[in-house]
């Protein structure tokens, strides 16, 4: 409904529907998983890679981040008719985000689980990543109109103090994942 409801869509000319927005994220992910993979790679050729713990750290403070510039941008404006700019700017910091946390999720949980019970513990991903996906339809719910009539309405108000809240919330939680880092290093026992 943001999409539909608040940004001009046009891009280059091309009038983009609203729903053809979600390509944005695999879009991103083909593109900018070799290069993150290459990143990695350089980094630890010059012991320099950050750890697990820290790049979850990174993830949330991307997301973060992109959550409080995204609400800044979308209160540059009271009317529809925003830049196609902050559709495209959040999109990008969530990928980024997701190419910190997800295939590095993916490889801890295998790697750090006994070898009886990793189906189980990937389940367990899979389980809270549904689990993050059901909260976040009910965050979506703060954004809606509470006027009377006004069923399927953005309240932009609403939308901006939900999405600097989540930001502000993921940057705390990203700085205190980087606060523990060392402690959470040690228990994984040299695992990387």
């Amino acid at each position: 409904m943001l999409a539909d409801q608040q940004f001009d869509r046009s891009v280059l000319g091309v009038n983009v529907l609203a729903s053809q927005v979600q390509l944005l994220n695999p879009l991103f992910i083909v593109l900018l998983a070799p290069a993150m993979a290459w990143l990695w790679v350089k980094l630890a050729q010059h012991k320099m890679e950050p750890s697990t713990p820290a790049k979850f750290a990174i993830a949330m403070l991307l997301i973060g981040l992109g959550y409080v510039i995204f609400a800044w941008g979308l209160s540059l404006g009271d009317q529809p008719g925003r830049d196609f700019f902050w559709l495209i700017f959040i999109y990008l910091m969530l990928t980024l985000a997701e190419l910190c946390l997800s295939p590095v999720g993916l490889s801890m949980v295998t790697k750090l689980s006994t070898t009886r019970i990793v189906g189980m513990l990937m389940g367990t991903w899979f389980l809270f990543s549904a689990m993050g996906n059901y909260v976040a339809g009910w965050i979506s719910s703060l954004t809606g109109s509470s006027k009377a009539g006004a069923a399927g309405s953005i309240d932009v108000v609403a939308t901006i103090s939900v999405y600097q809240t989540i930001g502000l919330i993921s940057m705390g939680i990203g700085v205190g994942l980087l606060l523990l880092t060392p402690t959470l290093r040690k228990a994984m026992h040299g695992v990387h």
